[in-house]
């Protein structure tokens, strides 16, 4: 059993993790707008570059640590899926509208995969999750400054289920994406 963290800690943790996902956003799209590097070589970069960083925090943590203990190749898919979908996307969408959709396609990800490992929403959580929804019909109502709906979300969607549809596989093995 884990111990209980306090709320004022939790708070600072997931303000500090928004930011750091927020500052992600925008140097990607500096990145891919700014400079003449493609999505495709940005994207192989960012993510080779991720996986030696985690590879030298998971060996340094555990010495006895091999590449190979951690994590599924469902799961690096997923992962490249996600990375190469947001590098292209960066490249047409208007930054409030990929920001969205970025955080949308995130935050619905995860709490489907809770629902479908047996988590349940308690009723502040689901007027939430309510709130957020009708910020997205907003923001996709005629006459708002919206993505080209029919070319990108579709994408997202795709993307968000078949992270469902790896996370409802490994549903009862050990979480192996970690380092121990």
């Amino acid at each position: 059993m884990q111990p209980t963290q306090s709320p004022i800690r939790t708070a600072t943790l997931s303000i500090l993790a928004m930011i750091a996902f927020a500052a992600n956003s925008v140097l990607c799209r500096v990145a891919l707008k700014e400079t003449d590097i493609d999505a495709a070589s940005f994207t192989v970069i960012r993510l080779v570059s991720g996986a030696i960083v985690l590879a030298a925090i998971c060996f340094f943590r555990d010495m006895q640590a091999k590449p190979t203990q951690f994590g599924d190749w469902p799961s690096a898919l997923s992962l490249f899926a996600y990375a190469a979908a947001f590098s292209f996307a960066y490249v047409s969408l208007p930054t409030g509208t990929g920001a969205l959709l970025l955080f949308g396609a995130v935050q619905l990800t995860m709490i489907v995969a809770g629902l479908l490992s047996g988590e349940r929403l308690n009723l502040p959580q689901w007027a939430g999750l309510a709130i957020a929804i009708s910020g997205l019909v907003l923001l996709l109502m005629p006459g708002i400054d919206s993505p080209p709906f029919a070319c990108h979300a579709h994408g997202y969607l795709r993307y968000c289920l078949g992270f469902i549809q790896s996370s409802s596989q490994r549903k009862g093995r050990p979480n192996q994406g970690h380092c121990r």
